[in-house]
């Protein structure tokens, strides 16, 4: 209860600061000396003063590049603010692509109705590149670039083999702040960094963020990143968005970003090559939350996760569904932390290891449910190499490994399961419930499972310590009791806890030594041996006596006839 009331705190006071900075993001189209110049795709209007008023179609610009170039005609030197109002209509063309822009403030808003930037044959595939200018000039600690783009849709970019190419690129080293709320991305193919891509030096202090809100990922193709942030980041917020049909090695790939918060976003029908990731996480150094996030539907081409994280501490997975994916693991962790919430995993399938793969890491699992999900070792948990897993008010029903360990498999690792989870009904060649191997450490207390057929398997020299266990129904197909624990042939395994004399069923030469049953067996053996063996002297000692007596009865007629013989 502890760990659940730090955590719920931890994260609330996580969002409030998230909310903070977002809001501060979005307050940079209100804040400041700025000039406001309005656009309209039907405008005809070429004066290198355009866009002043809206009153009239012709006095606005007729694209985004005329805007700019109007601004910059009565503005000198960098700083500055621009918002761009953009009128319903679609913007093609170079003239809408390949905006330039360093230490200045742009904010591009559509103005009552649809806004649809096409970028078919763009001769620069990007919309905004932020680049140090050309023309060279002061670089300082203070310079700062802002973009926020507001209810405009993108399309149509299209990057054939390697090249790079995206919406936006960003590889300055100074303070940036990128938003882009309420916007939709579709039918873009691009080599990386389909919608963004963030690259700053390591050495740079923590300054920048990024923003999605609200917007829509549909149908966008890469061979690596849909969204790629690396390098200095202060704070991530990707919250309330959807993410649908997109093919890429990973949707969302921060490294080296201090504060990620993603929250209620939608991830569905989306498929990863293969190893690839919806999300990948390298190297967070302070928080990475996602909150009520739906992953429904996704798949990899070959192994797949829909979170990985690599190097990454406080990682807090809350209040959030995996439903019906395919091929892929919920998270592949490496050298990390994760503590999951209040979630729920159901019917996923994974290629081989379960939907919770840690290798050398931290896992927590509170108040959440594991229901119908399978894999080929461990249906839901696989803990490898010296992992950490605590268990606590959970559900892992009706999951499944065609191998080993149906709800868990542990390698090498600490399990421990906690008040009041329950595993039931959960199913494996080898270890219903769970199948320890190397030198594993299992402590399970006060939990219910339910099970037909061995619950525990174990080999190798691991110790399991039983308390406070509720068994239901253990039986086979034809109801004979099988044990809930097995040692496997050859193991050494420990066996601590009172659960009964028939605890552990070891084919070879058990740690724990012999049962009371089993010393009961040989005693009842020693008596029947004792009674058998006072029986067979007793019948041979009336033999013996009888072939005595008979032996004294008949010697006189012996002489007698020897007598009669003497004649």
């Amino acid at each position: 209860m502890c760990i659940m009331k730090y955590l719920k705190t931890f994260l609330f006071v996580f969002i409030v600061l998230v909310s903070f900075f977002t809001l501060s993001a979005q307050a940079t189209i209100t804040t400041g000396t700025q000039t406001t110049l309005y656009v309209n795709s039907q405008s005809t209007n070429t004066s290198i003063n355009c866009g002043a008023d809206n009153s009239n179609v012709n006095n606005t610009c007729p694209d985004i590049a005329s805007a700019i170039a109007s601004f910059n005609n009565v503005t000198v030197g960098g700083g500055h603010q621009l918002t761009i109002f953009m009128s319903e209509g679609t913007y093609t063309g170079n003239a809408n692509s390949n905006i330039q822009l360093y230490n200045q403030t742009l904010n591009i808003v559509a103005n009552n109705g649809s806004v649809v930037i096409d970028m078919t044959g763009v001769f620069v595939p990007y919309f905004v590149q932020i680049l140090l200018p050309v023309n060279g000039g002061p670089i300082t600690s203070a310079d700062q670039t802002i973009l926020a783009v507001i209810n405009v849709t993108f399309v149509n970019l299209a990057v054939t083999g390697d090249l790079s190419g995206g919406i936006v690129y960003s590889s300055i080293n100074s303070k940036s702040s990128i938003s882009f709320l309420s916007c939709t991305f579709a039918n873009i193919t691009t080599f990386d960094g389909s919608i963004l891509s963030v690259s700053t030096q390591n050495n740079l202090p923590f300054e920048s963020q990024v923003v999605f809100q609200q917007s829509n990922f549909y149908n966008i193709t890469t061979a690596n990143s849909l969204i790629k942030m690396t390098g200095n980041i202060l704070f991530v917020t990707i919250t309330d968005n959807t993410f649908n049909q997109n093919q890429a090695q990973f949707l969302i790939q921060s490294s080296l970003v201090n504060n990620i918060y993603l929250g209620k976003n939608q991830f569905t029908n989306n498929t990863l090559a293969s190893k690839g990731s919806l999300i990948l996480i390298f190297n967070s150094l302070a928080s990475s939350i996602l909150s009520e996030c739906v992953f429904t539907n996704n798949q990899a081409v070959g192994n797949g996760s829909l979170i990985s994280a690599f190097e990454s501490t406080n990682v807090v997975f809350v209040e959030s569904s995996v439903t019906s994916n395919l091929n892929t693991s919920a998270f592949t962790l490496t050298n990390s932390d994760i503590q999951v919430l209040d979630s729920n995993f159901t019917s996923n399938t994974a290629p081989y290891n379960g939907q919770i793969v840690a290798t050398n890491s931290r896992v927590g699992l509170y108040n959440s449910s594991f229901i119908s999900n399978s894999a080929v070792q461990g249906g839901v948990v696989s803990a490898l190499s010296t992992s950490i897993v605590t268990i606590s008010g959970c559900d892992f029903s009706g999951n499944s490994a065609s191998q080993e360990g149906g709800a868990i498999y542990s390698s090498n690792s600490y399990i421990g399961a906690f008040n009041g989870s329950q595993f039931i009904g959960n199913a494996a060649r080898n270890g219903s419930i769970l199948y320890v191997t190397g030198s594993s450490t299992i402590n399970l207390n006060y939990i219910t499972v339910s099970n037909i057929i061995t619950s525990i398997q174990c080999q190798n020299s691991s110790t399991i310590t039983i308390k406070d266990v509720d068994i239901v129904h253990i039986f086979t197909k034809n109801e004979t009791v099988v044990p809930f624990i097995s040692c496997l042939s050859g193991a050494e395994c420990t066996i601590n806890g009172g659960m009964g004399d028939d605890l552990c069923v070891a084919p070879s030469k058990p740690k724990s030594g012999l049962t009371s049953g089993q010393k009961a067996g040989i005693a009842i053996g020693v008596v029947l041996g004792v009674a058998i063996l006072v029986i067979i002297i007793y019948v041979l000692y009336k033999r013996h006596h009888n072939h005595h007596k008979y032996h004294h009865h008949h010697h006189p007629s012996q002489n007698k006839n020897n007598h009669y013989g003497s004649f």
